[in-house]
């Protein structure tokens, strides 16, 4: 079973990144997950069902993208320890009581997104890096601005904070 946090009944049909194309054959199994249907006895039996698929979803990417959504997902779980992971819209996310951020791999780049508040707060440091409302574009031959993301992550957590007490 792969956890999905909100938006349970939308179908999470496959949306393969360009030039991953070849990497998976079942259209109707969310890209990266296609190890966890056949393999009910396997290394990710010690993990949560969300940190299986996780897992599964980060595998299913070739080298330099796989080492970056590694890189990014300790990033983000270390921010929040308390947070837990997700599968939402498709994409790995990290919860605590509702989805503080996203990210997903592509081909040439990882994919940040922390909503657009924490985008336009951060905008002088987010800079360097390709941007829309709600998303950062990290490159794969750049290191990740790991102080940043946790700024930003903390951030969101902080507004939802705020929003849960109104």
């Amino acid at each position: 079973m792969i956890v999905v946090c909100g938006f349970e009944g939308l179908s999470h049909q496959k949306r393969i990144p360009l030039g991953f194309e070849g990497l998976s054959h079942q259209k109707t199994i969310p890209w990266g997950f296609e190890g966890l249907r056949h393999h009910e006895h396997n290394e990710f039996n010690h993990m949560s069902n969300a940190e299986s698929a996780i897992t599964a979803y980060i595998n299913g990417f070739p080298q330099p993208v796989k080492g970056k959504l590694l890189e990014l997902r300790n990033i983000i779980r270390a921010a929040v320890p308390e947070a837990e992971e997700c599968i939402s819209y498709g994409m790995p996310a990290l919860k605590w009581h509702k989805v503080l951020v996203y990210y997903a791999g592509w081909k040439s780049h990882v994919g940040f997104y922390p909503t657009s508040e924490p985008i336009r707060v951060f905008a002088r440091e987010l800079l360097p890096f390709k941007t829309s409302k709600g998303a950062v574009q990290f490159p794969l031959d750049a290191p990740l601005p790991e102080a940043l993301i946790t700024r930003m992550i903390l951030f969101r957590k902080e507004a939802v904070l705020h929003a849960k007490k109104k």
